[in-house]
């Protein structure tokens, strides 16, 4: 029965386009458990915030995701996934330099390591992968990016091998940040100076601001932390077929769904 009416309100939805027949398809959905891609969550943000906050407690309950998963979605500044905790988002870190760390940004890349590596690769991707756009693009720089890419998908060591980008190791802001992005993959244990100086070269290079970059690092991360859309390893950024999992990715324990949490440093 739920099924027919949900069919029935999505006729209705098609043929009126109005928004309280969105509003009803988009509550009917989330009750029956239905899936809602990352497009119908953003606009169930926007119409129905409450149902929206509804579902991610219900994700919770089913255990697709983790307390953490919506700690992280909050931290990167998503007011549903902080309405549905219920409490104050995470703090980041304290600013340890604030002559150079000014608006705290360099504070808050530090900050990603209390969900693990993976959510601190994808900060650092996320904000490294607008070079690509350059004009003056080297093949050698996708083929880093592609390669971070695909050990999101597969993080086996043999995806995590094709990440080395000695070669791009210059005075180029955009090359070295590239690199850095690449060396974020071979530092699972979250420390070094790649997840804060490989953000802050390209944004050097590309002219984004602080406040660009976090929108970008909540674009990558939330979706994925809700455990409803992963950027980085849905296609890849220059468009080709993105590499398959390996055997050896079935044996790796540094991924962790989001349907089980983030995976804890150790």
């Amino acid at each position: 029965m739920s099924d027919k009416k949900l069919r029935k309100l999505e006729r209705w939805l098609h043929e009126t386009c109005s928004a309280e027949d969105e509003a009803a398809y988009l509550l009917e959905r989330v009750r029956t458990g239905g899936q809602i891609s990352w497009a119908y969550f953003l606009r169930l943000s926007s119409v129905l915030p409450e149902t929206a906050e509804f579902l991610l407690r219900k994700k919770v309950e089913r255990g697709e995701i983790g307390l953490r998963s919506l700690e992280l979605a909050a931290y990167c500044g998503n007011e549903i996934a902080a309405s549905a905790l219920n409490q104050a988002p995470p703090a980041q870190p304290p600013v340890e330099h604030p002559g150079w760390d000014p608006d705290g940004f360099c504070s808050f890349l530090r900050g990603f390591s209390r969900w693990g590596h993976p959510a601190m690769v994808r900060s650092t991707l996320a904000v490294v992968r607008p070079v690509l756009k350059q004009p003056t693009r080297p093949v050698e720089l996708a083929r880093v990016i592609d390669a971070v890419e695909d050990w999101l998908r597969c993080p086996c060591e043999a995806h995590a091998d094709r990440c080395k980008a000695t070669e791009l190791v210059s005075s180029d802001p955009v090359r070295m940040a590239v690199f850095y992005a690449g060396a974020a993959v071979r530092a699972p244990d979250c420390s070094g100076a790649q997840f804060v100086d490989g953000p802050l070269l390209a944004m050097e290079a590309t002219g984004v601001s602080t406040e660009h970059a976090r929108k970008l690092i909540g674009a990558e991360v939330v979706p994925w932390a809700l455990g409803i859309h992963d950027p980085a390893t849905s296609s890849s950024a220059t468009g080709r077929t993105p590499a398959p999992r390996t055997r050896s990715c079935e044996r790796s324990s540094n991924r962790r769904s989001p349907a089980t949490g983030c995976k804890e440093r150790s």
